[in-house]
């Protein structure tokens, strides 16, 4: 699928007024970024595998973090160094497969 044409820089409000829709998601630096919580590892671990799958079908990856029954997940577009459409494209994938 891919996310190509999605990759223009978003300006603070732009970024602030697309949280505003996405539950528990928030700046974090050049980022945006939401923690996951889970009855267990186990079920932490099947979610990074979702949202795996998810990232490579978009070719797009965020940075994933995993403590025990918790899990991070912190996106920007590397190659513009900032948050871009394409972010949220992901993040909203990544909540479809929660």
């Amino acid at each position: 699928m891919g996310l190509e044409g999605h990759f223009e820089v978003l300006s603070d409000h732009e970024i602030e007024r697309e949280l505003k829709s996405m539950p528990d998601w928030a700046r974090d630096g050049l980022a945006i970024a939401k923690l996951y919580h889970f009855e267990s590892f186990l079920e932490a671990i099947a979610f990074v595998n979702r949202v795996a799958a998810v990232a490579t079908e978009l070719d797009h990856h965020p940075d994933i973090m995993v403590s025990y029954d918790e899990v991070r997940v912190r996106i920007w577009t590397h190659k513009k160094n900032a948050v871009t459409r394409a972010d949220f494209v992901l993040a909203k994938g990544i909540d479809d497969v929660r």
